[in-house]
């Protein structure tokens, strides 16, 4: 090579160099230094029933995984309903300017449907619109290789996980498999089968995600979803973990629902072992929470999944870590008042995006606060849902709590004083309901949403 020729080479590489890290956000490294990011979502998993915050719940790899990340003490959905929930999650948007105020039913038809027993009989939404971006079309930008397991319903044929950035899916478009326990698929239906030789849905589904993890020898960076079936009812535990719970003291469904929580903690163990094993723990970043609170009371949290009390934080707030060695210290917690939606602008900042190329974000990126702890600028956060007479909540940053019912009922709470919301203060400070009442009114107005 000619001596001008080998000085032009290395120029073109030194300039190569400075144009990518010039172009990257400055938390974020080049290409081949993205971190992989694995976000497991389960479903109904309470926030108590998890080791480290109750005993009673046998949780090792969850209460492990703790001790290697920052736990987000005061996490919540911003609406505590299955599809919903997953909106959010997956777009950074509230669900309620999406109009989807409920979950979608088992095979609806049109593009809304009507609730009966709702008393605003609000439309809400059949599918998720392909137009609305999602995290893992965010990524894709960026090179990443992207991987949907397990529960999707947020649509059916031609509204899947495909359409919406991921590469490759392993579901059923609209609820997934049919079972959160024992399931059958196709095969195992046909007459003749033994039901006992059924393999368990979360193994099965934690081989897919082991086997991606072991298996990629990519230079792009990827993003795995796994969101759980598990523990939403039918409660069907794995039948080794049943005696652990009955020897807990747990009764009925209840030791069925603990041996599905500790189903879930294995395939988190599985997960986090496999990215060990292959080398790729200590540049994978690991988000861990959950759709919404526990079909089962969640004591001391007032209220379950159920309607009727789902606004409280036993329906609300959730189970939320996360994990990134290097980067977050291991073991911290933050107070912070964070939602689920956050995940999606902290995920744009992680592989050098702007939230703010992204219209009618209500989420806010995490990454300062999991980096450096620094505070979250956010004055309130926002729930809402359409079944029943409660139907909307607002959670300010000194913790006051307000619950709006149709019948211009409305429930006021100190939540860091009143964890089990028993002192409704609405009769004495009826200055604080109006004012948190006008928050509200506002942001239903900023949302979208019909008075």
């Amino acid at each position: 090579m000619k001596p001008m020729c080998r000085y032009s080479s290395i120029l073109t590489s030194l300039l190569g160099i400075v144009f990518c890290h010039a172009v990257l956000d400055a938390r974020t490294t080049c290409h081949a230094e993205l971190p992989n990011i694995v976000v497991l979502f389960v479903d109904d998993l309470g926030y108590f029933d998890v080791g480290f915050r109750n005993s009673d719940y046998h949780t090792p790899n969850i209460d492990k995984l703790a001790l290697q990340a920052m736990v987000l003490n005061n996490a919540y959905v911003p609406s505590p309903a299955c599809s919903p929930s997953r909106v959010g999650l997956y777009t950074g948007q509230h669900p309620a300017r999406l109009q989807f105020y409920r979950h979608i039913p088992g095979a609806p038809k049109g593009d809304y449907h009507i609730w009966m027993n709702d008393p605003s009989l609000l439309p809400s939404r059949n599918y998720l619109p392909l137009e609305t971006v999602t995290y893992a079309e965010v990524v894709k930008k960026k090179g990443y290789r992207t991987l949907f397991v397990g529960k999707w319903h947020l649509g059916g044929a031609g509204y899947g996980p495909l359409r919406q950035g991921w590469d490759q899916a392993i579901t059923r478009n609209t609820g997934g498999m049919r079972w959160q326990g024992y399931y059958a698929s196709e095969a195992e239906e046909e007459p003749g089968r033994d039901p006992s030789q059924r393999e368990y849905l979360t193994d099965h589904l934690t081989d897919k995600v082991v086997e991606f993890i072991r298996q990629y020898d990519s230079n792009q960076p990827f993003l795995i979803q796994f969101s759980y079936h598990n523990v939403h009812a039918p409660t069907q535990g794995r039948r080794d973990f049943l005696e652990i719970y009955s020897k807990r003291g747990f009764t009925g469904e209840l030791v069925q629902y603990g041996a599905q929580v500790s189903a879930v903690d294995a395939s988190v163990g599985r997960v986090l072992d496999a990215l060990q094993e292959s080398g790729k723990a200590e540049n994978t970043i690991v988000f861990f929470t959950s759709d919404q609170g526990s079909f089962f009371p969640n004591r001391p949290l007032k209220g379950t999944k159920a309607v009727g009390t789902t606004l409280y934080d036993g329906g609300q707030k959730v189970p939320f870590m996360v994990k990134w060695p290097g980067k977050i210290k291991p073991g911290t917690s933050t107070e912070i008042h964070v939602q689920t939606s956050d995940i999606f602008p902290t995920i744009c900042e992680i592989v050098g995006d702007s939230p703010g190329n992204y219209q009618g974000l209500e989420g806010l990126s995490l990454l300062g606060v999991l980096k450096e702890n620094e505070s979250l600028n956010r004055k309130a956060i926002f729930a809402f849902r359409s079944y029943d007479g409660q139907f909307a909540s607002v959670l300010t940053h000194d913790k006051w709590k307000l619950i709006a019912y149709r019948d211009k009922r409305h429930e006021l709470y100190k939540v860091d004083e009143d964890i089990s919301e028993e002192k409704d203060l609405s009769d004495q400070l009826p200055e604080k309901v109006k004012e948190l009442t006008e928050l509200l009114k506002r942001w239903k107005a900023d949302t979208g949403i019909p008075f």
